[in-house]
């Protein structure tokens, strides 16, 4: 009968090297730019709008774009926070912030 902690010892060898490989190839992944701007085409496929959509988005200042000479382009990542800025809440979470709110008001209740 092999020795257990022998087992265990092998495993965790194994599960080091794997690890260590994993942190290589990941050190050889490119990182992605902090800013990526993109035109009109790029900026529709991100937002999954026609293009004749975003041009009225912009001139009627709708979305956030940055003007280089007759060229509209738009920064991905303020792109996707304008997005998110019009998210509607779950009923879930709609719940939650009622059921936070009630407890607060039965607690400042029972303060006083």
């Amino acid at each position: 009968m092999e020795n257990p902690f022998a087992q265990i010892e092998q495993r965790l060898d194994g599960i080091e090297d794997l690890l260590l490989t994993l942190l290589a190839r990941i050190d050889h992944i490119e990182k992605p730019e902090t800013e990526i701007f993109g035109d009109i085409e790029e900026c529709s496929g991100w937002i999954k709008k026609s293009t004749s959509t975003i041009f009225k988005y912009v001139s009627e200042n709708k979305i956030p774009h940055v003007k280089n000479g007759k060229r509209v382009l738009f920064n991905k990542e303020q792109i996707m926070t304008w997005l998110n800025a019009d998210t509607r809440a779950t009923l879930s979470e709609i719940r939650s912030e009622v059921d936070y709110k009630l407890r607060d008001i039965q607690k400042s209740r029972a303060r006083a």
